[in-house]
């Protein structure tokens, strides 16, 4: 079951609604590209996900012909991302975690693949562990 998760960017310039529920499932991917951005992903249906607020804002990088990357144009945080072949699990779009309005990322569960490899074989799946520091600093606000 979906759920309405709210998301945005760094400075607030863009505000967005995922119809997706962390608890069922993320994805990483070990490539070089993924880590160095730290993208972290949950997948929405088509019609999931909307922009509520800073569209104007939204700056699309074609990254591949079959897919592209999302970001803020003011604080250049990379928000989500579209997904359309079948073959790539599409069309959906691929919203990234960190930019959603969670209580914490606490177990929830991460798919790895191996993307470093080009193989994109299934590495396994862990509940997220969140830092201790992240952790006190999240219950002391």
């Amino acid at each position: 079951m979906s759920e309405s998760t709210h998301g945005s960017c760094a400075c607030g310039a863009v505000h967005f609604v995922a119809q997706a529920d962390p608890a069922a499932g993320t994805m990483r991917c070990t490539c070089r590209g993924c880590t160095k951005r730290g993208w972290w992903t949950l997948s929405t249906p088509p019609d999931g996900l909307t922009v509520l607020e800073g569209e104007e804002h939204v700056v699309i990088d074609q990254a591949h012909p079959d897919f592209d990357r999302r970001r803020c144009g003011k604080c250049g945080v990379l928000l989500f991302g579209w997904v359309g072949p079948v073959e790539y699990g599409g069309p959906r779009f691929s919203v990234n975690v960190r930019t959603l309005d969670l209580p914490s990322w606490e177990g929830i569960p991460v798919t790895w693949l191996d993307g470093l490899h080009d193989t994109w074989a299934f590495l396994g799946v862990e509940p997220h562990r969140e830092a201790e520091p992240l952790q006190r600093a999240r219950s002391a606000g």
